[in-house]
């Protein structure tokens, strides 16, 4: 996450980890196919409230739950993704 002043940048599919020392199990093809990215800006206290909820709701994290929400939209344009 972004810090711009006192707004936080949420952006999809991005990683902010810290790299491992263990090889990747998978091939890069996943990297490759999702290159797109959508930001959106919000305050810390709305990013932190919607972390909570995807977890409290089952969700890994916000973009589990954003993605989860946003299929009946990309159904119908056949572009969903099951992740």
């Amino acid at each position: 996450m972004a810090l711009l002043g006192e707004e936080a940048v949420f952006v999809a599919g991005r990683s902010h980890g810290a790299v491992s020392a263990q090889p990747k199990s998978r091939s890069g093809s996943e990297t490759r196919r999702l290159k797109a990215k959508f930001q959106m800006r919000m305050t810390e206290e709305q990013r932190a409230a919607l972390e909570e909820s995807a977890r409290r709701q089952g969700f890994k994290d916000a973009k589990e739950l954003v993605m989860f929400r946003l299929q009946p939209d990309l159904v119908g344009a056949d572009l969903a993704q099951v992740s």
